[in-house]
């Protein structure tokens, strides 16, 4: 039990309460007992949220427990477990007190473990219901302790520059959040300070009013009364009684003189000051640790790394010169030793900046729990995803924009109880929160089956505002009008509430999302819901990356080699016809791509014009908006490097993201691919295909299923669960034949077997084939059933990952996907039935199709 939460007990005889104490202390809480109703009432209402259990007596002159009970309940206090002893108990009494939530009776004379008993069974909900609220409020205050910081800052250069607007607005979307996610953890105080100190930074913000010197000193003062509130809910201790006497200042006349105002601020910090200094200091249990810090050490740690590849280098010519050498050898092992311990170092300061996602979703459950409350819904709300472990700057941003997205979500997504049952929809709606990382990216869904976003109300709306002309909108897609809900001031509510209406919650989501260099997508059907997806790329906290070195020139350069798709020998006598030249350019056909080819020589050197030859190598790069070829004269290496900033003078080079040390401590360039692509030109996205990427992302999110399987070749192999009917294992001998097409007689029905091996021309010829075959019987949208042999069938795989059609090869293979920490080619099931519709529109040809299982009397023999 936690030490410092309270029993408390009222009773009016003195002796009585002193009986409860040594139970109280054996159980370990903190008691308190009072014999009089006010010096009770006092200590209640100051400590609410810091006792875990009362326990009254029934008959007192003041009031009787009943009536203490009605207090409770009266100012929100109905959630303390309450016990009332009486010296005489009735049937009326018992029903009086099952409407009053009192959750035990006690007879007098009464034993000591009857007491302890019922306070063990009611207080640890309640002592788990403060502990997890005090978590909550506890990273509230971490979390945003640095904005009240950056908010002081903002204020200051406001009074240097009264018409930096974006200082403003940056401000605002920090007071913004303080009041919002304050108010959600039923901080109501600061919520509502906050709300008045956010009117006033709304009139800067219109420019209702200029940030004069009494702004100023207004907007400092109202910031250290913020902090008082904070610092008063971190110890737990009552707010002041006069807050709305505080907030008055927001709403003075600034045009009144400076001075006045100024030296009453003045002398009202002065004695905050005094009080500070006058407290003795806590001693420290834990030290915080700056960002920024860890930062520094990562990079040096990263420095480590690169003076270790160094050494190896060094160390392996060394070896290959004096083969045999001990001391050589007894140096490489000892550098083994070393580079164990620094990759260690490096993964446990990568984990110091760290957390959960589950330490982000709590605060979000009470967040929909009172919006709910504030809307009148009910909303079943369900979070996945908690394990994740994130960098602490993600876990900062999703905190911050999180709030916005679900109170959103019960606002405007889901409908009122009349609404959705006479939608033929459950009165309560469903809420998805979840979290999955994918390659270099974390995304976050908020999924809702509400109404949905109506397009055309959006629309309407935009052109109320002035926000787009009828001509814009018209030629908008939906996907740019859903766009539209995150426009500064855009908004569908009517009125100013604390839940929405100012319509700045969501432009903060858009425009804090994208200054990490992430994204929001929306997928929404009228009547069925909405989902909301964010990707935000991973932090590098460690700047060490795996590259591709490259020559041109006789200059060496690295590529990261996330960015690296494949890499082509060019073989001028084969490619050659797969080169194509258009308006100058050259455009390599590949995979049934078309891909614009670009020389790293002549990017470098502002060239325009090259020819290709055999003795030069295209590197694919591909990512996001951009896909195309780099040619190089000589592929080096794959090694681990650590990038190193570029010198300001540099800045404006936009194809280079960095530099490294290489070889023996030479200074090498690190190619930017993304700034190449916008040096260039080079988009491969347009606004539809950026719609297609944003299926293909929403899609990620639902655990995809999959058949694996393996074939005579080698490789991992898979198809869509979805088209598995049945798994079957046949005999050779049962196999019969039409012409040429194999079958079998399964379920009354004939069953086409299609070889999926031959079918991928993975296999020349078909020998050899064991007395018993696995077979996967699919189900095409007919219903009709087609027989896959494969060599081995193994078990099912799931993902959250889209599939990778950029790696495909071949007819019949859609791409690739992760599954269970391995790659497996995706083969497309509609390929291979067609296959099988084209052999029997051919039959009677002579020579017969790879694709078909054939299988003659004496491999039937054999097999038998």
């Amino acid at each position: 039990m936690s030490q410092d939460l309270y029993i408390i007990s009222i009773d009016d005889e003195a002796d009585i309460t002193a009986l409860y104490e040594p139970i109280v202390h054996e159980l370990g809480f903190k008691y308190e007992g009072f014999s009089d109703f006010e010096s009770f009432k006092l200590f209640l209402d100051e400590n609410q949220n810091r006792i875990a259990f009362v326990i009254s007596d029934y008959k007192m002159p003041e009031k009787d427990g009943f009536e203490v009970r009605k207090y409770m309940n009266e100012n929100g206090m109905s959630s303390i477990p309450f016990l009332l002893v009486t010296g005489f108990y009735t049937k009326e009494m018992a029903s009086e007190g099952m409407n009053l939530k009192i959750c035990s009776f006690i007879e007098k004379p009464f034993l000591n473990e009857n007491i302890e008993d019922v306070i063990k069974e009611h207080s640890a909900e309640r002592v788990e219901a403060i502990n997890e609220e005090r978590e909550m409020i506890g990273e509230f205050l971490n979390e945003t302790q640095p904005m009240l910081e950056e908010i002081e800052e903002l204020i200051l250069s406001l009074e240097e520059d009264p018409h930096d607007m974006k200082a403003v607005n940056t401000y605002f979307r920090l007071l913004h959040t303080i009041k919002g996610t304050s108010s959600c953890l039923g901080l109501n105080e600061i919520a509502d300070y906050a709300h008045q100190y956010e009117d006033l930074i709304t009139k800067v913000k219109n420019c209702e009013i200029s940030a004069n010197s009494a702004v100023v000193n207004v907007l400092l003062k109202g910031l250290d009364d913020l902090k008082n509130l904070y610092k008063i809910a971190s110890e737990g201790k009552a707010y002041p009684p006069n807050l709305e006497e505080m907030a008055s200042i927001f709403t003075g006349d600034f045009k009144v003189a400076d001075a006045n105002l100024k030296q009453a601020v003045e002398e009202g910090q002065a004695k905050e000051e005094d009080k500070e200094e006058k407290k003795p200091k806590a001693q420290d249990e834990k030290v915080n640790v700056s960002v920024g810090l860890l930062g520094e050490f990562l990079e040096m740690s990263g420095e480590l790394t690169v003076i270790r590849n160094t050494i190896f280098k060094n160390l392996n010519k060394l070896n290959t010169r004096y083969k045999g050498d001990k001391d050589i050898d007894l140096l490489i092992a000892n550098m083994g030793e070393m580079q164990k311990i620094s990759s260690i170092l490096q993964n446990q300061i990568s984990e110091i900046k760290k957390i959960t996602m589950e330490s982000v979703f709590r605060p979000m459950k009470r967040v929909v729990r009172d919006s709910c409350n504030a809307t009148g819904k009910e909303v079943d709300f369900s979070v996945s995803g908690g394990d994740l472990r994130v960098d602490t700057s993600v876990g900062k941003l999703l905190n911050n924009v999180l709030v916005h997205l679900l109170r959103n979500g019960v606002d405007h997504g889901i409908e009122d109880a009349e609404k959705r049952l006479a939608a033929g929809k459950d009165a309560k709606g469903k809420l998805d929160l979840t979290c999955y990382e994918t390659g270099e990216n974390i995304f976050v869904e908020i999924q809702d089956d509400g109404g949905g976003i109506n397009p055309d109300f959006i629309k309407k709306k935009a052109l109320e505002k002035g926000l787009y002309t009828e001509d814009e909108l018209s030629h908008m897609s939906d996907q740019k009008v859903f766009s539209i809900i995150f426009e500064s001031g855009f908004s569908t509510n009517t009125e100013v509430t604390s839940i929405s209406g100012r319509g700045v919650g969501m432009d903060m989501v858009r425009s804090s999302v994208e200054d990490v260099g992430g994204k929001i997508y929306i997928d929404s059907v009228v009547g069925e819901g909405s989902k909301f997806v964010l990707m935000i790329p991973i932090p590098r906290s460690i700047l060490i990356i795996n590259s591709l070195m490259v020559s041109t020139a006789s200059a060496g350069y690295n590529i990261p080699l996330d960015d690296v798709a494949e890499v082509i020998l060019f073989n001028k006598d084969l490619d050659s016809k797969n080169i194509h030249q258009v308006e100058g350019s050259h455009i390599l056909k590949h995979h049934g791509d078309l891909i614009p080819l670009v020389n790293l020589d002549c990017i470098l050197n502002e060239g325009s014009s090259f020819e290709l030859n055999d003795l030069q190598s295209i590197v694919v790069l591909r990512g996001d908006g951009y896909k195309y070829g780099l040619v190089v004269d000589q592929i080096l290496d794959i090694e681990e490097i650590v990038v190193k900033k570029l010198s300001p003078m540099m800045k404006d080079r936009q194809e280079y993201l960095g530099v490294t040390f290489i070889g023996d401590g030479d200074l090498g360039l690190i190619l930017d691919p993304e700034g190449i692509a916008k040096k260039l030109g080079i988009e491969s996205i347009t606004e539809d295909s950026a719609e297609h990427l944003f299926k293909a992302s929403v899609a990620s999110g639902e655990e995809l299923e999959f058949m694996k399987f393996k074939l005579e070749a080698d490789g991992n192999y898979c198809l869509p669960l979805e088209w598995v009917h049945r798994l079957e294992k046949f005999k050779g001998e049962n196999v019969q034949f039409t012409g040429t097409k194999a079958l079998l007689r399964y379920r009354g029905k004939s069953l086409p077997l299609i070889n999926v091996a031959h079918a991928l021309e993975l296999n020349e010829s078909f020998k050899n084939y064991p007395d018993v075959f696995d077979t996967i019987v699919i189900k095409n949208e007919k219903n009709e059933l087609f027989g896959l042999i494969v060599q081995e069938m193994m078990d099912i795989g799931k993902s959250h990952t889209h599939v990778d059609t950029n790696m495909s090869d071949r007819n019949g293979v859609s791409g690739t996907i992760y599954l269970d920490e391995k790659i497996y080619t995706v083969v497309e099931p509609t390929f291979l039935i067609s296959l099988n519709e084209k052999r029997i529109e051919l039959k009677s040809e002579s020579k017969p199709k790879d694709n078909v299982v054939e299988l003659n009397n004496d491999v039937i023999k054999e097999a038998a």
